[in-house]
C-alpha cells in the first residue's frame, strides 16, 4: 500500500526496516522535534505518526497531536526506551494507538507497522465505500421525480429530496431540521404529526391521500427500525394532481355518456 509516515524525534532505523518501508511504498518524513512538526505541518496528512517519547512530558505532545482535528483519526505509535505499567497507562491515556521499545527488533517493528497498515487500508476502504454510498444517495435525492423524506423521532425533516424546494418554495437549507408546523398549514401539519407518531409507536406502514396548495398527493410512510426501535420514519409522496384530473374527466365523460344513452 502507499502510506505516509511522520516520525517525530531522532530514531535509529536499520537497513532491514528501511527496506521494509520501501517495499511497502512508504513515504516518511522525519521531524527532529515536536516544535518542527507543529510549525511545519506536512502538506499531506500522514497515515501514521511515530513519536519518540523520551520522558513523560512527551505524552502531553501525543495528546496535543490527537486533539488536533487534522490528526484525530491518525494512529500514533509511541517509541520508548523502556516501559512499565505506569508508562503503558500514560501511553493509551494520551490517545496513542500502540508503542514500541527501542532499540527496535525488526520483526516486532514490521509486525506492528503491518497491523497499522491493515487498519489504515481498512479505514480507507470503509471511507471510500461510505463516500460512494453517500454520493449514490445524494444523486438519487437530487434527481428523484417523486418526493422522498426522512424524519427523526421529533418529527423533524432530516433528509429531503431536492424537489421539496419547488413544493415548499424554500431552499433545502431552510427546510432541514424544521417541524411539520414550521412547513405546512396548521391542520395539515397536525394530521401529519398524528400519522407520524402512530407510525413510530405502532411500527406500521400507512398510505395517505393529502391536498396541499391545490394539488393532490398520495404518501406512503413507514418506520425505520434500528435495534428493534423505530428511531426514524421515511416515505414517498407522489403528485397525483394530473391523474386525479384525468379520473375526474373520465367520470364526467361516463356521466355524459350515460345521460346521452338515457335521452336517446
Amino acid at each position: 500500500m502507499n502510506a505516509t509516515i511522520n516520525i517525530i524525534g531522532a530514531i535509529s532505523i536499520n537497513k532491514e526496516i528501511q527496506l521494509f518501508l520501501s517495499n511497502n511504498h512508504c513515504d516518511f518524513e522525519i521531524f527532529d522535534n515536536f516544535e518542527l512538526f507543529k510549525n511545519n505541518q506536512p502538506a499531506v496528512k500522514p497515515d501514521l505518526i511515530l513519536i519518540n517519547c523520551i520522558n513523560e512530558n512527551d505524552f502531553t505532545l501525543v495528546s496535543a497531536i490527537k486533539s488536533n482535528k487534522k490528526f484525530i483519526n491518525t494512529p500514533v505509535i509511541c517509541l520508548l526506551s523502556e516501559v512499565n505499567a505506569e508508562v503503558i497507562n500514560s501511553i493509551f491515556t494520551s490517545g496513542a494507538s500502540d508503542y514500541m521499545v527501542q532499540p527496535f527488533i525488526t520483526r516486532e517493528f514490521t509486525t506492528k507497522i503491518k497491523i497499522q497498515f491493515h487498519n489504515i487500508s481498512e479505514n480507507k476502504r470503509i471511507k471510500e465505500e461510505l463516500r460512494v454510498s453517500n454520493e449514490i444517495f445524494d444523486q438519487f435525492m437530487k434527481h428523484s421525480p417523486i418526493y422522498v423524506f426522512f424524519k427523526d423521532e421529533k418529527i423533524r425533516a432530516i433528509k429531503l429530496s431536492k424537489n421539496y424546494e419547488t413544493m415548499l418554495g424554500r431552499p433545502l437549507s431552510d427546510i432541514i431540521g424544521k417541524t411539520m408546523d414550521d412547513l405546512f398549514p396548521s391542520d395539515l401539519a397536525k394530521s401529519m404529526i398524528e400519522d407520524d407518531k402512530k407510525i413510530l409507536q405502532k411500527k406500521e406502514v400507512i398510505y395517505i391521500d393529502e391536498e396541499f396548495n391545490d394539488k393532490y398527493y398520495t404518501t406512503i410512510k413507514f418506520p425505520i427500525i434500528i435495534d428493534n426501535n423505530a428511531r426514524f420514519l421515511a416515505g414517498f409522496t407522489i403528485d397525483r394532481t394530473e391523474q386525479r384530473a384525468l379520473e375526474q374527466q373520465l367520470i364526467q365523460s361516463q356521466k355524459m355518456e350515460a345521460i346521452g344513452t338515457l335521452v336517446s
